[in-house]
């Protein structure tokens, strides 16, 4: 095992005064941070594998500049910080020719943040272990991992085969688009909210928080097992949603195969494009209709059933189930199920 770098180089490291850090491009900061050291710089291979691990300190991880770098086979670290003499303890580990190991370690109450610039297309795992948060750009790549223990999870413009993201205490933000196979998880009050949402397989759970998607692609399955809700601003694909207690609002654009929503307890409010071409059923103790649909409608073991669409001849069908609650049904325009242009929280 060969050790590339380590915290006793710090004699070595690049110690950068300033008031703003745009000389290079870093991107994880919003900050003007007083100090920002240069840790390391080593050349890698483009197909990295690179496993940071940090107790509290933030990490941001981001692409080394294509236009510095093109080669696309640049390591490099910085701490971003406040004061000069502060107690971070940083390991970098060179583990095999292509798997480099990150580990940092430092006095909670001190500000500061830890930025990685990788090469694009390097497979990263990121472990925060204390509150720490993680925060991933632009990466296209094999896999990508970030767990972390009270500290929330965000990704811009994400593009992998797998994508595992996982926290216990904090929340999950992906703006832009996350693409792949991709499982998401955010225990306790953790909220998880994706602007575009794209598969082909996306698993996601949530405990008491709430889950918000701008666009759903492909396949996605949803499951909240504490009381929170639901809000998908345009489902493109197959959705399966299984909620313990909460509301649902799902706006449809395109239905491929079998979509299913299964609400134990609250509200399912369902918009529907203006020449819908499904098949929807629905069950509750109320269904209200807004517009003109030409349903049928009957009942069973005291719950209203509605059904109505092509009776199968569409792109696909939807079921929507909810035990104790009602279901809203509505006609939005063809332009408002596509969610064009609609700002994103």
């Amino acid at each position: 095992m060969r050790h590339v770098c380590t915290s006793h180089l710090a004699r070595k490291t690049q110690l950068i005064r300033c008031s703003k850090i745009d000389f290079f491009p870093i991107l994880g900061s919003a900050k003007n941070w007083k100090i920002v050291e240069k840790v390391a710089d080593r050349q890698v291979p483009p197909l990295s594998n690179v496993t940071i691990n940090s107790s509290d300190c933030p990490v941001v991880v981001c692409p080394a500049d294509p236009q510095q770098y093109p080669d696309s086979d640049r390591l490099l670290i910085y701490l971003l910080k406040d004061q000069e003499n502060d107690a971070t303890d940083l390991q970098l580990v060179q583990a095999t020719p292509n798997s480099f190991n990150i580990d940092v370690h430092g006095s909670t109450d001190e500000q500061k943040t830890l930025e990685i610039h990788v090469p694009v297309q390097s497979n990263v795992s990121a472990f925060c272990s204390g509150g720490g948060d993680v925060s991933v750009k632009y990466l296209h790549s094999d896999r990508l991992a970030v767990v972390t223990s009270s500290g929330s999870i965000s990704t811009k413009d994400i593009r992998c085969s797998e994508i595992v993201l996982a926290t216990q205490g904090g929340s999950v933000a992906c703006t832009g688009v996350l693409q792949g196979k991709i499982n998401i998880k955010a225990m306790s009050q953790g909220t998880i909210s994706c602007q575009r949402l794209q598969g082909p397989l996306a698993n996601v759970e949530s405990e008491k928080g709430s889950v918000k998607f701008g666009s759903l692609h492909r396949k996605c399955k949803v499951e909240i097992t504490g009381k929170a809700d639901l809000i998908a601003a345009g489902l493109d694909g197959r959705l399966q949603a299984v909620l313990k207690e909460g509301n649902a609002d799902v706006q449809v654009s395109n239905l491929v195969g079998h979509s299913n929503i299964e609400l134990g307890k609250g509200n399912v409010k369902l918009r529907l494009g203006e020449t819908d071409n499904n098949l929807i059923r629905l069950s509750a103790d109320q269904v209200n209709m807004c517009g003109e649909f030409e349903a049928e409608n009957s009942s069973e073991n005291g719950k209203n059933l509605v059904r109505f669409g092509r009776k199968g001849d569409g792109q696909g069908d939807l079921k929507v189930s909810v035990l104790e609650g009602e279901i809203l049904v509505e006609k939005s325009s063809w332009i408002a199920s596509l969610n064009l242009n609609k700002k994103y929280n």
